[in-house]
């Protein structure tokens, strides 16, 4: 039974990452500026198809709530909401299964796939950050990318000011309530199919850059949230800039799945990692070069 220890470890802190982390019921606050982009088509005059972009954050500080009341109204004025993933609808037998099956290193070790200090930080902030000092050696059979959700969950859940997909979960938890339709980009299944189908190399950068993050701690997750509640779009593509490698196809997906329902007529509230929507390749951009009407509120 003590051998398995470690795996159940594991298990239990991928599904707590995975899983909506905030359900926070907030009352709304004021700013002037927030990181939604209203999208129409050019020449609509009506406005009769509008989809509402609201960029979000992975890991914030719990200064982010309460929201703008701004994103509360175009919420109340749409009916359906758009998401990344639903992950409130898997189980957590769900998620064991595809974590077994999409997570696992195939004739090889996490030693094997890693540089030597990617596998040496990551070592370290797991001894850090777990009770009883395991080593990375405990999860050597699971790929880059579950090492990277691990060592996320254990900072936030070693970190109390941290929040984990705040927004999405909180507009989710919110939609269920009110009977309004959840859309999704990528089934949970097929979010961790591409994790798993990404090269070792690129999840081991993308657990680099996680590292980064976390070494800087408070300071980076604070600077974020207030580029985020400023709006700051030029202070968040610089912020994410690092990101765009691993996001090609998601952002792609999520591209034509707004300009899907632009088409299709009503008013939507779709939410995307802001790291998605910034920069040259990101889909603001894409929008833009294709003839859409993009406006940030």
């Amino acid at each position: 039974m003590r051998r398995l220890l470690p795996f159940i470890t594991l298990i239990l802190i991928i599904c707590l990452t995975l899983a909506s982390s905030a359900s926070t019921e907030a009352l709304p606050a004021e700013n002037n500026h927030i990181s939604m982009w209203k999208v129409t088509n050019q020449n609509d005059a009506s406005e009769r198809n509008i989809t509402y972009l609201l960029g979000s954050l992975s890991i914030t500080d719990k200064s982010i709530f309460p929201l703008n009341s701004q994103l509360e109204k175009v919420y109340n004025e749409c009916s359906k909401i758009i998401v990344e993933t639903d992950m409130t609808k898997t189980t957590q037998d769900q998620t064991v299964t595809a974590l077994l099956k999409y997570g696992l290193l195939s004739k090889t070790t996490i030693d094997k796939v890693l540089t030597k200090e990617q596998y040496t930080k990551a070592d370290n902030l797991i001894k850090k950050y777990t009770q009883n000092k395991k080593s990375l050696s405990a999860y050597k059979t699971f790929m880059p990318w579950v090492i990277e959700n691990l060592i996320s969950s254990l900072s936030i859940s070693n970190s109390p000011n941290f929040l984990q997909d705040p927004v999405p979960s909180y507009f989710i938890t919110k939609a269920k309530k009110d009977g309004k339709s959840i859309l999704e980009i990528e089934s949970p299944d097929s979010q961790l199919s591409r994790l798993s189908s990404m090269s070792y190399s690129l999840q081991g950068s993308l657990l680099e850059n996680t590292i980064k993050v976390i070494e800087k701690e408070s300071e980076a997750v604070k600077n974020a949230t207030a580029l985020w509640k400023d709006g700051d779009i030029e202070g968040l593509s610089e912020l994410y800039s690092f990101d765009k490698a691993t996001q090609t196809t998601v952002t792609q997906k999520t591209y034509e799945c707004i300009t899907k329902y632009l088409k299709s007529g009503g008013k939507y509230f779709a939410i995307a990692d802001i790291s998605r929507l910034t920069g040259k390749s990101g889909i603001i951009n894409m929008l833009r070069e294709k003839g859409y009407k993009v406006e940030q509120l």
